[in-house]
């Protein structure tokens, strides 16, 4: 399945990178990141199982990575991440 990453989940994962350089050190920032783009292609890959999130959203699924959940659409076979949250957010708020 194809994939593709959204002008605000993209500015979550800007934002993602400074915090955790400043918290522990680049190194981590670039491993976190990493993984986290990781987890995106992985998704694509393993419909099975995502978690449906319907209460906030119709058609909305999320997956967790570390402190973050990815929440992310599929249509016409095309993952698309819409937000890449902490987990203390108020996922309603940003997710609409």
């Amino acid at each position: 399945m194809k994939w593709r990453i959204t002008v605000p989940a993209r500015r979550d994962l800007a934002g993602i990178w400074p915090y955790t350089q400043l918290r522990w050190n680049a190194g981590q920032a670039d491993r976190y990141l990493d993984l986290l783009t990781a987890r995106i292609v992985w998704l694509a890959g393993n419909k099975n199982l995502w978690i449906v999130r319907d209460d906030i959203r119709d058609g909305l699924f999320c997956y967790g990575e570390g402190r973050h959940r990815i929440f992310f659409t599929e249509t016409s076979g095309v993952l698309t991440v819409v937000r890449v949250l902490h987990e203390r957010m108020d996922i309603k708020r940003y997710v609409k």
